[in-house]
């Protein structure tokens, strides 16, 4: 197919518009070698008649143009107008004429050929390498013609996109509004689009034509036998005779052989009834050996020419002494075979039929994504955000619907997921990214415990209580200390504090040397966390369920008081405890708010997938987002702390690795832990 073409025409309710579209079908195009005759009608006035005589018009057009004696478009175009300008008064009336808005726009696209002529005022568009330009004279409507006074002639290239329309369809659409939406979408899709946003619209009276020309179609030798026969035999009556030659011939040999026909069938009759006949003997006669055996040659003897000539009693040992159908089981065998034969070729033929259509199906369904991804790009056009997802979340179930193990399908689906989930990843701000590898400690014997933001150094502690420093330009770690003592270690400015296992606070200097505190703490209490804001510490006890506060550690004689204990539950299976003013906490796949003692409602906002139940969350105080590591769904989720809003999402099959996350202070990187290794994650 040459061309692809897209009508736009949306009606309006009043009687006094009447609006067609008429595009040549392709067998007719081909027939008459006269390329696709397209015709746009717009007609405005009181006459009651309007439509009848516009479909007289249309039908005159039609006929004209393809009762033309020539092939060449041009001339039949020119010939087909002057009949118009002749006949026009005639099907609207003298009165009508004077009245009536008539607008007629005559087209033939053949190849890559193009011509066309208007009567009233019209606009066409030429889009071709991403650039429009006007290819209709006085389509601003300066000069309004009211008979067919010039023929424009061009030339088609591959993926030229025309367009031809009244002057109303730019009354809803800019030029570069429609330009966008032409070249990103097939021509259905684009006539979808403008009849979508301009078809709610009453008395719209909006007619257009768009089409894109694919360039030539070659047809081969093989897909075109008659267009050679014809050629061979000289015309389409000579082969016509031929034909009716063939029809008679077949009759009279019917006739000639019919008596023929009949004695074969007698005889084939005989013949088969002959083979079940198992008693009668056989008179045929068997060939005796000679009595003597005349010499060695096995009975050759040459005859005069030099010819062999073999004696008979050679030949009988050739021929079986009982017909080979007497015996009825091989008879039979031999009838079980032929059906079985058949039999495997009608499961094969409804095997490769169903295949053909479960094919046709697939081609069908892959079709159907394509045009839902081009829809939603038309609607993104328009910041329709919600409806272009719902549309992709069709075309992904779409593209994730097949089961089949054939390669060949399994790759075409497979890559539909991928740009579907391209472009819902576009619209959601979800973003690729990558995790850098920045420090390694594989050659410890122990595994990376804490990560921790020290001003402008990060500081590593592993399980065996060794605490490192990366250097700021190398990044090597460098040791600082060993303590073996301790459970849990954070820091209040640039004092660490940490406890041990009978839950007795230290503070340590840079050198590594413990001085113990006063705070006392029971050793039945399990501490699960120790997070610093301010001057306090918060413990988070998993055992009994509550948070509690320690006032002041550092500064002698600190207060033990119980922030929270209302929902024990909620704190048995909390983790991840970050403090900002209010205290966030995991609890499966929510994240909670607390705030003086008491909880608070926070929801996550609208997100293409629910949280997994293997989270981890960081943020800080005066900061307005919060990161939210879901290690079951391999991403970074960035959610505004105000609101809830997921802003953006980070995606990494690694990230369902990793032990422990730090933000840096200008949030732009994210620092993590996998195994021994530290990695660095830079946020787009």
């Amino acid at each position: 197919m040459e061309y692809n073409w897209g009508k736009i025409l949306i009606p309006s309710v009043r009687n006094s518009f009447y609006g067609d579209i008429f595009v040549a079908p392709e067998d007719m195009a081909e027939k008459s070698n006269l390329g696709q005759l397209f015709v746009l009608l717009g007609l405005k006035g009181r006459d009651k008649s309007l439509a009848h005589k516009a479909r007289d018009l249309m039908d005159l057009i039609v006929s004209s143009y393809y009762s033309s004696p020539t092939s060449d478009i041009e001339s039949s175009l020119t010939a087909t107008c002057q009949t118009i300008n002749l006949n026009l008064t005639d099907i609207f009336g003298a009165s009508m004429m004077g009245q009536a808005k008539i607008n007629i726009l005559v087209g033939v696209a053949k190849a890559d050929n193009l011509v066309f002529s208007s009567i009233g005022v019209w606009s066409g568009n030429l889009f071709r390498n991403k650039k429009s330009s006007s290819i209709v004279p006085n389509a601003a409507g300066e000069i309004r013609e009211e008979k067919f006074s010039q023929i424009t002639v061009g030339e088609a290239r591959a993926d030229d996109v025309l367009l031809f329309a009244n002057l109303s369809l730019f009354d809803f659409f800019s030029t570069e509004k429609i330009k966008e939406v032409v070249l990103k979408l097939s021509t259905s899709a684009a006539v979808e689009q403008f009849k979508n946003l301009a078809g709610t619209v009453n008395n719209a009276e909006i007619i257009g034509l768009v089409f894109k020309y694919n360039g030539a179609v070659k047809k081969s030798i093989e897909s075109s036998p008659q267009k050679y026969l014809q050629e061979f035999y000289g015309s389409e009556e000579s082969m016509q005779r031929l034909g009716n030659l063939e029809q008679r011939t077949s009759r009279t040999l019917s006739a000639s052989l019919w008596p023929g026909l009949i004695k074969f069938k007698k005889y084939l009759t005989g013949s088969i009834g002959n083979i079940f006949k198992r008693n009668k003997k056989s008179n045929r006669k068997e060939l005796q050996l000679p009595k003597e055996q005349t010499d060695h040659v096995e009975g050759r003897e040459k005859n005069k020419n030099g010819w062999q000539k073999i004696n008979f009693w050679r030949i009988a040992k050739l021929i079986p002494k009982n017909n080979f159908f007497k015996d009825k089981k091989i008879f039979i065998r031999f009838i079980a075979l032929l059906i079985a034969i058949f039999a495997a070729s009608i499961i094969y033929l409804n095997y490769e039929k169903k295949t053909a259509a479960e094919n046709k199906q697939l081609s069908a369904t892959l079709a159907v994504i394509e045009d839902k991804k081009n829809e939603a790009e038309a609607v993104l056009i328009y910041e329709e955000k919600e409806k272009a997802r719902s549309i992709l979340g069709e075309a992904l179930n779409l593209a994730k619907s097949y089961y089949g193990v054939e390669a060949k399908w399994q790759e075409l689906f497979g890559q539909q997921q991928k740009e579907v989930t391209a472009l819902l990843n576009k619209i959601n701000n979800i973003y690729e990214v990558v995790l850098n590898q920045t420090a390694d400690f594989s050659a410890v014997n122990s595994q990376i415990k804490n990560i921790f933001k020290n001003k402008s150094a990060w500081q590593i502690l592993l399980a065996d209580g060794e605490f490192y420093q990366l250097d700021n330009a190398t990044k090597n770690p460098v040791s600082l200390w060993q303590n073996d003592k301790i459970k849990l270690l954070t820091m209040i400015g640039d004092d660490i504090i940490y406890f041990d296992q009978e839950n007795n606070f230290y503070n340590l200097d840079k050198q590594g040397a413990s001085k113990e505190l006063k705070i006392n703490l029971a050793t039945t209490i399990a501490i699960a966390e120790i997070i610093p804001y301010g001057d306090n510490l918060y413990l988070l006890d998993n055992s009994l369920g509550e948070i509690r506060k320690i006032i002041k550690p550092l500064a002698g004689g600190a207060v033990i008081s119980f922030w929270y204990q209302d929902d024990k539950n909620l704190i048995k299976s909390g983790h991840s405890m970050m403090i900002d003013g209010n205290i966030w906490l995991v609890n499966g796949n929510q994240v909670l708010k607390f705030f003086k003692g008491k909880k608070e409602t926070f929801n996550l906002g609208s997100i293409d997938q629910p949280l997994g139940n293997d989270l981890q969350i960081y943020t800080e105080k005066d900061w307005p987002l919060m990161y939210v590591l879901d290690r079951q769904n391999k991403r970074l989720v960035v959610v505004n702390k105000e609101n809830g809003g997921v802003i953006k999402q980070y995606l990494n099959n690694d990230l369902s690795s990793v032990q422990q996350m730090v933000v840096d202070d200008g949030q732009k990187n994210i620092w993590s832990v996998i195994d021994k290794k530290v990695y660095r994650m830079e946020m787009k």
